[in-house]
């Protein structure tokens, strides 16, 4: 039996919010097609262990897209700012944390990729799906994430909240 449904209902009871999670969720589509695209530049199969890069590359991204939401309520809770600003003040605050895992990850990958040690065949395909997941899906994360919940709070917020990052 599968346990996404699961978890799926466990998040959106801890959000109540089948929109949050949705927003989580949506990253997973471009980390997805990052793997692809990596796995097909690297002409490398799509096997076994490319199913566990998958889960190591959705488990970093949704964790981080529920660390952002959460750091941004607990920030508007505590000094009462507009979910707007809470949103663009995580984002901020977060981005460098976010950017800090996904190298951890991607470097720790590229020994395995590059496939330097004996019996390192079967796990190379699994690397560079992973860091071509993070590679995609950690750019656009915290904009992905970000800019539909400040539509989602009723706020224009697109060209504005880049503007804040940069």
């Amino acid at each position: 039996m599968p346990k996404w449904p699961l978890q799926y209902s466990f998040l959106a009871v801890q959000f109540n919010s089948l929109k949050l999670l949705s927003l989580i969720l949506g990253c997973v589509p471009f980390c997805l097609a990052g793997m692809v695209y990596a796995l097909y530049l690297t002409r490398l199969p799509l096997g076994a262990t490319v199913v566990i890069g998958v889960l190591i590359v959705v488990a970093a991204m949704v964790n981080e897209g529920v660390l952002l939401l959460t750091f941004a309520e607990e920030q508007r809770q505590r000094d009462q700012l507009s979910p707007r600003d809470a949103v663009i003040g995580a984002a901020k605050i977060r981005l460098r944390p976010r950017a800090m895992i996904s190298f951890a990850i991607i470097f720790g990958f590229i020994p395995l990729a590059l496939n330097l040690e004996e019996g390192g065949e079967m796990l190379q395909p699994m690397a560079a799906g992973a860091i071509g997941g993070l590679t995609l899906g950690n750019p656009g994360g915290p904009v992905h994430d970000a800019v539909p919940l400040c539509n989602f709070c009723g706020k224009k917020a697109g060209a504005d909240f880049l503007k804040h990052l940069t």
